[in-house]
């Protein structure tokens, strides 16, 4: 569906005719899904790099095709043009949407984003990890990803299957939110902030099932207040037959 394959390269004047012309055929608030799986609310980092003007950015958020206003871009593969103005491009070499990586470099607090754009970590040969996490990842050397499938995908719920060559981190192109839970092969994982704006996984060597489900804060407050409700009433409906 057009919100999980259309993405935007920024160009003068684009962004509105894109959204004019794409808000029919997508069911995200925003129009045009900059992101996979981003509707409308982008992080800083997300949307700092999205429109940074830069086709490395476009790379890395795992876009598979993006609308520019120029018919001619370096690294894009103009394929249709929609209207006059508005051209649709094919990304070459795209970051996977997922991948196993096997190495790590370090990600610095702070607004620099540009590492990110180096060529090892738009080919996902690294990821940008913070530094509480790189011993989980101590090899340095850029090496080739591991790959994953899409098992099962749907908002907020999705499951890959990857074939791990050795110890890494199974990446998943989502934006990175303290909601997300993670399982690997059904018992629990941690999930890493990859990229500065992506998901990740550990695993070990082998195959594994890992499986990214969100939840976004309200929903558990939402079910301990149920509970705490039901027991409530549950309580004062014992206290009830007691004394009757």
């Amino acid at each position: 569906w057009w919100s999980s394959h259309i993405r935007y390269a920024p160009g003068a004047d684009s962004d509105a005719e894109a959204r004019a012309l794409l808000a029919p055929k997508t069911h995200v608030g925003t129009g045009v899904a900059v992101v996979p799986g981003y509707d409308a609310a982008l992080a800083e980092e997300v949307d700092r790099l999205a429109y940074s003007g830069r086709l490395g950015a476009v790379r890395l958020l795992a876009a598979d095709l993006a609308l520019a206003t120029s018919p001619r871009l370096p690294g894009l593969t103009r394929v249709a043009t929609l209207r006059p103005g508005v051209h649709l491009h094919r990304v070459d070499a795209p970051l996977p949407r997922a991948f196993v990586a096997h190495a790590a470099v370090e990600d610095p607090e702070g607004p620099r984003l540009w590492h990110l754009l180096e060529e090892p970590v738009l080919t996902g040969a690294q990821i940008a990890l913070r530094r509480s996490d790189l011993a989980l990842l101590p090899d340095r050397a850029a090496r080739p990803p591991s790959g994953c499938a899409f098992a099962r995908w749907s908002p907020g719920d999705v499951t890959l299957r990857c074939e791990a060559r050795g110890a890494g981190v199974a990446v998943l192109a989502e934006q990175f939110s303290p909601g997300w839970g993670a399982t690997v092969d059904g018992a629990p994982a941690r999930v890493l902030r990859v990229n500065r704006v992506m998901l990740g996984v550990p695993v070990s060597a082998g195959v594994h099932v890992v499986r990214l489900r969100y939840e976004t804060p309200w929903q558990r407050a939402s079910l301990a207040l149920a509970a705490l409700g039901i027991a409530a009433v549950g309580g004062i409906f014992w206290s009830t037959r007691r004394r009757g």
